[in-house]
């Protein structure tokens, strides 16, 4: 059985390991720690270099930046052609809207040859309007009115 002093030197050092990226899992930074621990000299082995060297580290920074520039070939490309798109339509709307002009440019020199008949008719129409009102709406000559009498109009009774 081990001594609660050797559990505390074992957990201790291997912290240490673990802190100082010496060992990658807690589990080999304890036994490493209980080897120590028994051997008595201290063992610092440095775990195999994983990182790769600065020359595999630009190779594979430089495949990324050509793909990553690949990629933004094809998103140029594919604006590229809706930009082209986007100049047909735009190309047709104007040529559309030019029509439409020339069709309002003829309708309305049609609607100024045929307006003076039209405000003839208008000037007709408010004739023919004013000549009905005349004859519903007979206007009473003054002589011909005579004072109101209001015994006439309010009767209440004998008289």
């Amino acid at each position: 059985m081990e001594s609660y002093e050797h559990v505390v030197k074992v957990n201790a050092l291997a912290k240490e390991f673990l802190k100082h990226g010496i060992v990658t899992s807690s589990d080999e930074a304890v036994r490493r720690a209980e080897a120590t621990i028994k051997s008595g000299t201290p063992s610092i082995q440095k775990p195999a270099s994983t990182s790769p060297s600065p020359d595999q580290e630009l190779q594979k920074e430089l495949r990324q930046l050509t793909y990553g520039l690949a990629d933004l070939k094809k998103v140029i490309a594919s604006y590229h052609d809706e930009v082209l798109k986007l100049k047909d339509e735009l190309s047709s709307m104007r040529s559309e809207i030019n029509m439409v002009r020339v069709q309002v440019r003829t309708s309305k020199m049609a609607e100024t040859v045929q307006r003076p008949p039209i405000q003839e008719e208008i000037r007709s129409k408010e004739e023919q309007a004013q000549d009905h009102l005349n004859r519903i709406i007979k206007p009473k000559e003054p002589e011909a009115q005579k004072p109101i009498e209001i015994d006439k109009i309010f009767y209440f009774g004998k008289k």
